[in-house]
């Protein structure tokens, strides 16, 4: 499966696209939501929801097909208030500890920097691109609440195919998109696409995904902990 989120903001509205290859078929979801007003609809077998937290320029979308969900997310900058940006995590942690979907991918603008790894930290790699800001503390206390894998981080890629968004001076370029899930084993790959167009500030970002049942039944017997 490969999994392509497109995000654009506009006021209090949300413009998500997914193009989402599975065996062979292409389906792409796409639609402004309001973010002030919970939408739920289902397209090609899809069901795609819209959540919003107590911000409402803080959301996240759940898109669910079989065993699958997707939850694209946006953030506020650290600017935003800190009430805000605790109660979206907390509210995204709850969406994803409640999902009972085996395969679950969290991506989106979490306007988050990470970097590498600390030592301790083994759901996040050590090819990550600059360092670490408050949001990105918040985001690595979603990944040990939640259980999680941050993606971008596991694959080395050169910085060129690694930012994913460019600040107005056309100078500085910063990790601030994410995708993360809760099976490592099935992420193969993670970059950027940087011919693509999209008509935003942000890069198009990507994720290679396999399945596989006999990996999903070994999963199951793997030490309490382990993802």
């Amino acid at each position: 499966m490969i999994l392509m989120p497109m995000h654009f903001y506009r006021y209090y509205y949300c413009y998500i696209c997914y193009i989402y290859v599975y065996k062979g078929l292409i389906t792409q979801v796409w639609g402004w939501y309001d973010t002030y007003n919970c939408s739920k609809t289902r397209v090609a077998n899809i069901q795609h929801k819209l959540q919003r937290s107590n911000s409402p320029r803080s959301s996240y979308v759940t898109a669910r097909h079989k065993k699958n969900t997707i939850i694209n997310c946006y953030s506020q900058t650290d600017a935003a208030d800190e009430y805000e940006l605790n109660a979206f995590y907390y509210q995204l942690e709850e969406v994803i500890r409640n999902d009972e979907a085996y395969h679950k991918f969290i991506v989106g603008d979490f306007n988050d920097r990470i970097g590498k790894a600390n030592e301790s930290e083994y759901t996040i790699g050590n090819y990550g691109l600059g360092g670490r800001n408050e949001n990105g503390n918040r985001l690595t206390g979603l990944l040990s609440a939640a259980r999680l894998i941050h993606g971008n981080a596991f694959f080395p890629k050169k910085e060129s195919r690694r930012w994913t968004w460019e600040f107005p001076n056309g100078m500085t370029h910063v990790e601030i998109d994410h995708i993360l899930t809760n099976r490592r084993w099935c992420l193969l790959d993670t970059s950027v696409a940087p011919s693509s167009c999209t008509g935003s500030d942000h890069r198009l970002f990507r994720a290679k995904i396999r399945f596989s049942r006999k990996l999903e039944k070994n999963s199951f017997h793997r030490p309490r902990g382990k993802v």
